[in-house]
């Protein structure tokens, strides 16, 4: 009999034993021979093949949200990449079929975590994002009703006061839309390639704003503005 017939044969009887979950022994396990023949050196591609067909619809499963052709193509090069290339020989490692998609278990659970907290930044990304356009373009605008508290002096001795793009950026995205650094980085990554610099550009503005005589006399009459320098400082 050929090899093909043989490995068509081990699939068979391999999508029969899981289909009626039965617990295969150790001297006919047709699974199990499928995994060794798959990761034999030099490996069976009609194996692997086989395995990916019989497995593919449980690693979908496992993956839950994360299902799609590409997650399931990471598990299983994962997977291969892992035992194929192990000097241990599989029976030493994995004497089971069970102990063997225990393994594929867990990276199908690597995977998702991988997954996840790439949706998780994407989605912060994206919210900061959406957060940036709506405050730069309502700034643009000059819609009144988030500058009524501020009266024109006020706005000409704070636009005199900031000297770069970092620093009129800076200037309204902390304090008319209460971003905080972190997200003005992501917004801004243009002006601010790293959080340092928000922090940087942020103290060199205070610091500038401390000593401005103007400013001192408008806090005197306006404390609610700014709620003064160091009240300013301590919230970044």
């Amino acid at each position: 009999m050929c090899s093909m017939d043989v490995i068509a044969e081990l699939a068979i009887a391999c999508a029969q034993q899981t289909s009626r979950r039965q617990t295969p022994c150790a001297e006919a396990d047709p699974c199990y021979e499928l995994f060794c023949r798959a990761l034999a050196h030099p490996p069976d591609e009609a194996a692997w093949h086989a395995l990916v067909t019989q497995y593919g619809r449980l690693v979908r499963h496992w993956l839950g949200d994360y299902a799609d052709d590409d997650a399931c193509q990471e598990v299983f090069v994962r997977f291969w990449k892992a035992l194929h290339s192990s000097e241990t020989p599989l029976p030493t490692r994995f004497p089971t079929t069970g102990a063997i998609l225990q393994y594929l278990k867990q990276c199908v659970l690597s995977v998702r975590i991988e997954l996840g907290r790439a949706a998780a930044r994407q989605a912060q990304v994206e919210a900061a994002l959406r957060t940036a356009v709506l405050a730069e373009t309502t700034w643009l605008h000059g819609h009144p009703e988030h500058r009524s508290d501020v009266d024109d002096d006020f706005q000409q001795v704070i636009a005199a006061c900031l000297q770069t793009p970092q620093e009129q950026v800076l200037f309204d995205l902390r304090y008319h839309y209460d971003l905080l650094p972190c997200e003005i980085q992501v917004c801004r990554p243009d002006l601010f390639p790293t959080l340092q610099t928000v922090y940087r550009t942020h103290e060199a503005l205070l610091k500038r704003l401390r000593r401005n005589v103007a400013l001192r006399r408008l806090w005197e009459g306006q404390s609610g503005v700014l709620n003064g320098g160091n009240s300013a400082d301590s919230s970044v």
